[in-house]
Order: C-alpha cells, then structure tokens, then sequence
C-alpha cells in the first residue's frame, strides 16, 4: 500500500559528491526516525539535487503572491512559492533549500508533509547531474539570508503597472533573497533561465516555463503531501 522510506548507504560510496556542500538523509545502519508510509502514487519518487519544488498556500499572503504575479493577459496563476532540492531523498527524506522567514534547508516532509499546502515537483531532463550538484551549491549559499518581505510591495506596485519590471530593479536581490530568485539564480550559475532575468523571476514565471518546456518534466503533480 505505501513505503517505508528505505535506509540510506554510506556518502563514502558516492565520492563524486563528496564536499559538495551537500547533506544525505541518513547513515548506512540507522533506521530512521521518519517511518511513515507514503501513498503508493509517491512511493516510488526519488528526489535529486536540481529538482524544482512548487507550492500553493491556503493563506491569505500566499493568495496575494498569486494575486500580485498574475499578468493582465494570464489565466489565474497557480502557485506562489518555489524552492529547489539540494539533498536526495524520498518525499519524506529529501532535503530542500527556500526562502521562508530566512532561506532555510529543511527536509521537504517536515515543512510540507501533511499540511494544506499543494506541492509540486519538476526535474530538468538534459542537466547532467554535476552541474545540478553544483547548482544546489549556489541555492545552500544562500543558506541564513533574511527574506526580502518588503520585496512583496515591489511586486504589487508592478502588478499595478500591468506586470512591468519596474520597481522590483529597486532590490537588493543577492543580500535579501525572495524564493524565486534563490532557484533562479543557481540555475543561471550554470547559464539556465526561465525566460526571463534573473532577478526578474517569479514562482509563477517558473512554473510556467517548466510546464511549457520539454526540458523539464513533471514528477509530481500539484497536489497536497500526505503520508
């Protein structure tokens, strides 16, 4: 009916990713303390450092985000929050980066796991697994910044301009990371975007380049995470 999420060998058998910056779940020979099952439909998911996690809120912020990134001329946008995978894992193991209150690494199931919140994930599928290792590098740089909560007047005065990158070039991005800019600029440390600059972006301009290229590929759909 579902999963245990399996023990975890060694980092020692993976020397290539070896001071990469990167954290696994667990050790070869403890049983970990998570033991919940997993619905057969996610049971099998295993998430990689690069993976590119959506999310839709039920709060009245994360409604004002969508609210505040739908363009004039768009259908009604469907998430408000990105982060990116930086640890493999299952659903319920892997470790992912994003820019809460603080840009935090976390794994995905205690922030996530069994709350409201409607989760998504894509994959890039012509990134070679080096160069998402090294993106996950830039993402967990980033690691203790504050959060930028003034940024989200920014977006809504360029909401009330029809969307125009007007007042967002008002922000210190790099010092005070909103979430977009996080996932955004670790892949453009690689030379990837998301069809817009990088300090442009946000969760939704993301989430619709990955639902619109064949270079990334849904591997779960948006969907509450329950175990």
């Amino acid at each position: 009916e579902g999963e245990i999420a399996p023990i975890v060998v060694n980092l020692d058998y993976f020397p290539i990713y070896s001071g990469a910056g990167l954290t696994f779940p667990r050790v070869c020979g403890k049983i970990p303390l998570t033991m919940r099952k997993l619905p057969l439909k996610d049971a099998g998911i295993r998430l990689q450092p690069g993976d590119i996690v959506f999310t839709a809120g039920k709060g009245i912020i994360s409604r004002l985000i969508r609210w505040a990134s739908q363009h004039l001329s768009e259908s009604k946008t469907q998430v408000n929050h990105v982060g990116i995978i930086t640890g493999y894992g299952s659903l319920l193991t892997a470790q992912v980066t994003e820019a809460l209150w603080r840009v935090r690494t976390h794994r995905l199931w205690d922030r996530y796991g069994n709350s409201r919140t409607q989760v998504a994930i894509f994959r890039p599928v012509n990134i070679d697994l080096a160069q998402r290792v090294s993106m996950a590098r830039v993402a967990l740089s980033y690691t203790d910044r504050k959060y930028g909560w003034w940024k989200l007047a920014l977006h809504f005065g360029d909401k009330l301009l029809g969307g125009a990158y007007f007042f967002r070039r008002l922000a210190f991005i790099k010092k005070y990371p909103i979430c977009s800019f996080v996932v955004a600029d670790a892949y453009g440390s690689k030379g990837y975007s998301f069809g817009v600059k990088t300090g442009e972006a946000q969760p939704d301009d993301i989430w619709d380049f990955c639902l619109s290229s064949e270079e990334y590929r849904l591997i779960r759909p948006l969907e509450v995470l329950k175990g």
